[in-house]
């Protein structure tokens, strides 16, 4: 069973990640998100840079939308961090 990090932008990608959380489960996948964590929990740089480290695979929900004829991405500072940290630990380098 591959484990799957999921990661996201909440409120305005709820819909989308419980449709990838979904569909990925149907490919009996093990999914990691935010949504396993508790309310009370001190969510961490650190500890989502662990839960993705021992993930098998990233996954990151994103929203292309336009904004005066420019596009725009709803990707968040801590989704790039986490991200940059997936691809880190699958090619062995920080680029």
């Amino acid at each position: 069973m591959k484990t799957v990090y999921v990661s996201s932008t909440y409120e305005d990608l709820k819909d989308y990640r419980s449709a990838v959380f979904g569909a990925l489960r149907k490919m009996r996948c093990d999914v990691v998100g935010m949504e396993d964590y508790p309310a009370k929990d001190q969510l961490t740089v650190a500890r989502c840079e662990q839960d993705v480290a021992a993930c098998e695979l990233y996954v990151g929900v994103t929203l292309l939308h336009n904004s005066g004829g420019h596009q725009q991405c709803s990707t968040s500072p801590a989704q790039r961090r986490r991200y940059a940290r997936a691809r880190a630990s699958l090619t062995g380098s920080g680029d």
